[in-house]
């Protein structure tokens, strides 16, 4: 294959890419890498074990003590994800990190999905979330909480336990103070993490909701995370912008 390698390419296999699998209290997976070289840039394509629900890119310029950076996040339904490697990050070492918890988008696509098949007009308001305690990452036992607007109200699922059914409960009256969100969103949570830190927030934050408050200058859905001090920090999933209230 030396005739498909092109400069950046043969650099970054040089550096190394790096296969790393994780999962939440179970035993490693360890997903497979196939590089490729194309006109935007190198293509990775990670092909993952059974059972794994996210994939998870971050690179690195340096392996002994530098700092992981959060490429993204993607949902798998198959057995294979890619995704296009381009400028500065083909000469950086590349980390894949196969999941098998879905994450804070993850639980919330599983219950949209099932509130839709009982009401099929439903649009998601609000996903909310409060840890038992300051953290730096989401927590995948964390209560959930979801708000969907439906015909003649809403459907509201409290979810303690993501491997367990979902019960939506029907409330006759309408949720206030937030806009219908399109969904999927355009950010996982676990990046808007990523933009909330490289404001000079956090580490730590002890909630996050995901809503668009229905005010002057709120455009967009976002990522709203309470920091230690108590104010509340707001991430746009589309633009990556961060307001303060």
């Amino acid at each position: 294959m030396k005739h498909l390698l092109s400069d950046p390419l043969s650099k970054a296999l040089a550096l190394g890419l790096l296969l790393l699998g994780e999962a939440l209290a179970q035993a490693p997976i360890k997903p497979a890498l196939r590089v490729q070289a194309v006109p935007a840039g190198i293509r990775s394509e990670a092909t993952c074990p059974e059972g794994t629900r996210r994939v998870i890119w971050e690179s690195t310029d340096r392996l002994d003590g530098g700092s992981w950076i959060l490429l993204g996040v993607d949902s798998i339904s198959g057995p294979t994800v890619s995704r296009v490697l381009t400028g500065a990050e083909t000469q950086r070492f590349l980390r894949v990190r196969a999941l098998e918890t879905p994450g804070f988008n993850g639980r919330v696509d599983r219950i949209v999905r099932v509130v839709r098949e009982q009401w099929r007009e439903a649009e998601l308001l609000e996903a909310s979330s409060i840890p038992d305690t300051f953290v730096e990452t989401y927590p995948e036992d964390a209560t959930l909480t979801v708000v969907l607007s439906v015909e003649g109200g809403m459907a509201v699922v409290t979810e303690t336990d993501w491997t367990q059914p979902i019960s939506p409960e029907f409330r006759p009256q309408p949720w206030m103070g937030s806009a219908r969100l399109p969904w999927p969103v355009a950010l996982d949570e676990l990046e808007a993490e990523g933009v909330y830190r490289a404001a000079g927030h956090g580490p730590q934050f002890r909630a996050v909701t995901l809503r668009q408050p229905v005010y002057p200058g709120m455009t967009e859905p976002y990522f709203i995370f309470r920091t230690p001090e108590g104010s509340f920090i707001f991430v746009g999933t589309i633009t990556r912008k961060v307001k303060t209230e």
